[in-house]
């Protein structure tokens, strides 16, 4: 839930919604229905396998096609100091207000750990 107006007014979160994100120029946009239950591991999982598939259509622009995962964090600013806040992956969009902060959300791209 969100509030409207100062008078707290509140309003339910679509379920599902759509999250977009522009990635670099030869990943495009990631979209994908969020769920209040959606983990952001399960995002991460599908964020990944978008670039390897973008990486397959694309391989002279983006290089050898290679696993890569995808973690998220949300940038905050306190005391007019920018800080990115790591989201676990079990954490989901609902437990951490995905929708409300989705305009603050970063991705970081890293190698896979070995076993994925």
């Amino acid at each position: 839930q969100m509030a409207l107006d100062g008078r707290g007014s509140l309003a339910r979160m679509p379920d599902p919604w759509r999250l977009q994100l522009s990635l670099s120029t030869h990943l495009g946009m990631f979209r994908t229905d969020v769920y209040r239950d959606t983990t952001i591991g399960e995002l991460a999982g599908e964020l990944a396998g978008h670039a390897l598939r973008r990486q397959q259509m694309h391989p002279h622009e983006i290089g050898q096609e290679r696993r890569v995962c995808a973690s998220f964090s949300v940038s905050s600013e306190d005391d007019g100091t920018a800080r990115e806040l790591p989201l676990p992956p079990g954490l989901t969009a609902e437990a951490c207000q995905l929708f409300a902060h989705q305009s603050r959300l970063r991705v970081s791209w890293h190698p896979c750990d070995p076993g994925f």
